[in-house]
């Protein structure tokens, strides 16, 4: 994530977010204009601050087969509307290889302050035997 992601995940301004976390205005603001770059180390920091702050929810879309997961995070303006882009996403995907999975699950969680994962809940979306 970029800091600017950050920020916007916080809702806070430049100033707010770097008097949140103790940044300096001005380094927020080379780092979001592209003058200067943070750390590998301090966005990981960051993210995790966040993260824990903000306890951010993660819609995930999960097929029972490769195990891969598509992530919607809170960029969405509810949950709905990224469960809504994950199903379209989906019966995009079905119409192009619809033989190519079982089974379609979208779930819920929250990140804890360990970056492990706690599930809300599980639910299929579309099932095919």
């Amino acid at each position: 994530m970029t800091i600017k992601e950050l920020r916007t995940i916080t809702g806070l301004s430049q100033r707010a977010f770097g008097e949140k976390y103790h940044i300096p205005t001005r380094t927020i603001e080379n780092w979001e204009g592209g003058t200067r770059k943070p750390s590998e180390t301090i966005l990981y920091l960051l993210e995790r601050a966040v993260k824990e702050d903000y306890n951010m929810v993660y819609v995930i879309i999960d097929d029972c087969l490769s195990r891969k997961a598509a992530i919607f995070d809170e960029r969405f303006d509810t949950k709905e509307e990224a469960i809504q882009t994950a199903e379209a996403e989906w019966k995009s995907f079905t119409e192009r290889d619809k033989n190519s999975r079982d089974a379609y699950y979208v779930a819920t969680c929250t990140i804890d302050e360990d970056d492990e994962i706690d599930w809300d809940s599980i639910n299929p979306i579309v099932e095919y035997k």
